[in-house]
């Protein structure tokens, strides 16, 4: 089976949960089929193919393409706009990777073309009656439903609001050419399911790095105990996010403080919001790190990893990443779409602050508790989302769309 992969940035280091669902998938598929990867970027394309051979070996070729910029960026944003979609779909546009696509399909060059984030979906015009598949990720509209619901400011009400209606719009007008999309979470892809009724949606895992998916567990033992420490990270710039931080270091915390006098919390990322910075200077446990060099090393402690976000889409990489390196994880149940996790057994999942608190007390007046769910929340997510097991699903997927199309399967290398 050929496979070519549109991909709208680079993504070797795998440093977000886009990239990383790219860089896994593309470990487990490109020894098994054959690949080829065309990238939108704006650096230097032989320094970026380099890095893509030497981390895939087995990748035939890569193709490089620059993406806008100026004031031709600014026409293509605006055009987006004005044909009602997200004009983030703008900044992406590129007539030489257009070309470069369709002459590829008129050739009948690949079995399928593989379309990374929504970014890259309207190259499917250029496809013609090619098979296609988009992995979009998330419900973009959905994310900002949820970022209007919950926002605390009327600006920022309208800001999402837009947003929403600008992603419904393409999702509701572009999501139906694909033979099939695919999403990370089951609730994303039921949303989009009653959204368009003529699409054909999927959930797929995303793949974990080896730091995190294969490596010994140094803090599961009785010996590195470490104490009463809470660990929270996330994208605290983002509003709603420092919002759950915020709500936890307040309304939670001080409870656990209460029952637990030298409990801790270590909240973890840059540029935290301003209510937040504050939030976190004037509540005593707690401090702020901005950066650590080996994320995976620092997530493996004797942590009780908090999660209070209260809204969000897609799988939450920075709960999956706890899970796999033995941390239990009190969380909401939207931060546990496409785990598949059980609650009580692989983490704890609240109703509100206050069911919240009272789990948070017990893990952390209990090493046995965190040992044993931190334990089974391991062994569950290293084999769900083995990248050995999210490569062999998504090529189980590829060739279900092809026995659709043909009635028959197309062979693998």
């Amino acid at each position: 089976m050929k496979v070519l992969y549109v991909v709208p940035y680079d993504f070797i280091p795998p440093d977000s949960g886009n990239k990383n669902l790219l860089y896994s998938l593309l470990k487990g598929v490109s020894p098994l089929l054959e690949c080829d990867v065309a990238m939108l970027m704006g650096g230097e394309a032989e320094e970026i193919k380099e890095r893509v051979r030497k981390e895939f070996p087995r990748i035939r070729d890569v193709a490089v393409f620059d993406r806008p910029i100026g004031l031709r960026r600014k026409k293509e944003r605006i055009l987006s706009g004005i044909r009602g979609f997200h004009p983030a779909l703008g900044s992406y546009r590129s007539t030489e990777l257009e070309r470069w696509i369709r002459a590829r399909s008129e050739n009948g060059k690949y079995d399928i073309i593989h379309f990374d984030m929504v970014h890259t979906a309207p190259y499917r015009k250029a496809c013609g009656v090619q098979a296609t598949l988009l992995v979009a990720s998330d419900a973009y509209s959905l994310a900002a439903r949820g970022g209007r619901i919950l926002s605390r400011s009327w600006v920022e009400r309208i800001r999402f609001g837009i947003e929403e209606w600008l992603h419904r719009n393409y999702e509701k007008k572009n999501y139906h050419f694909f033979d099939m999309v695919c999403t990370v979470s089951d609730r994303d892809r039921s949303y989009l399911e009653a959204l368009v009724p003529l699409g054909c949606f999927r959930t797929i895992g995303v793949g974990l790095a080896p730091e995190y998916g294969t490596t010994p567990i140094r803090h599961l033992v009785p010996s590195a105990v470490a104490g009463k420490r809470i660990l929270c990270t996330g994208s605290l710039s983002a509003q709603q996010v420092a919002d759950g931080v915020v709500d936890f270091l307040r309304n939670v915390f001080p409870a656990v403080r209460r029952r637990h006098p030298d409990a801790t919390v270590t909240v973890l990322g840059k540029n935290p919001c301003a209510i937040l910075a504050v939030c976190i200077r004037e509540t005593e446990g707690v401090e702020h790190v901005d950066y650590v060099e080996d994320y995976a090393a620092f997530l493996d402690q004797d942590w009780t990893y908090v999660h209070p976000q209260r809204c969000g889409t897609g799988l939450q990489t920075k709960v999956q990443q706890a899970m796999a390196l033995g941390l239990p994880v009190v969380a909401f149940n939207v931060s546990f779409g496409g785990l598949g996790v059980e609650d009580g057994v692989h983490c704890l999942i609240s109703r509100d602050l206050d069911d919240m608190t009272s789990k948070i007390i017990a893990l952390v007046g209990s090493p046995e508790s965190r040992w044993m769910i931190g334990s089974s929340a391991s062994s569950f997510v290293r084999e769900k989302f083995s990248i050995r097991r999210v490569g062999e699903e998504m090529i189980c997927i590829y060739e279900e769309i092809l026995r659709q199309r043909t009635g028959k399967g197309v062979g693998r290398r």
